[in-house]
């Protein structure tokens, strides 16, 4: 897997993934009332790069942003758009990030009541954290069409 993963160049990917997963898993611990959302987050997170990444593989790309996006117009863009998907990315990670502050500390506060540092990060960060989610799900379910697509066609070949 690790060997396949690296040879398609998505090496970044498993490394985002790990890490953001081991802060989420962290998260599950530090506030055990949510320990299953982010449970659920972490695999979703893990599942869809996974299961993009094998799409890519399958599909004879040299890289796992080098698929054809042009079927689905939300990974189009989130892939395309650099200043979008350094955004989602930046974001989703802050928002992990605040949580995790938020345990120790509200951070500096702003001068009103309820506005730290931390807690308006994580508030203002909430909602990409909930998008990006979103697009992971998008990516899962296109990427799994996609290994559907070629599997069916290997098959075919294989019955002629």
């Amino acid at each position: 897997g690790i060997v396949m993963i690296g040879e398609i160049g998505g090496g970044e990917a498993v490394v985002s993934t790990q890490s953001t997963g081991g802060l989420v898993m962290a998260l599950g611990v530090l506030y055990p009332a949510y320990f299953l959302f982010f449970q659920c987050y972490a695999v979703l997170d893990i599942w869809s790069h996974w299961i993009h990444l094998t799409a890519s593989h399958y599909s004879g790309a040299t890289s796992h942003k080098q698929i054809d996006l042009t079927a689905n117009p939300i990974l189009y863009y989130y892939y395309t758009n650099r200043t979008v998907l350094f955004g989602m990315c930046a974001g989703n990670e802050l928002f992990f990030a605040a949580l995790y502050l938020l345990r120790f500390s509200d951070g500096p506060d702003f001068g009103f009541p309820g506005f730290s540092l931390f807690r308006s990060t994580a508030l203002v960060c909430a909602p990409i954290m909930i998008i990006k989610s979103v697009i992971s799900l998008v990516q899962l379910i296109a990427a799994s069409k996609n290994i559907a697509i070629v599997d069916n066609e290997e098959h075919a070949k294989a019955h002629r």
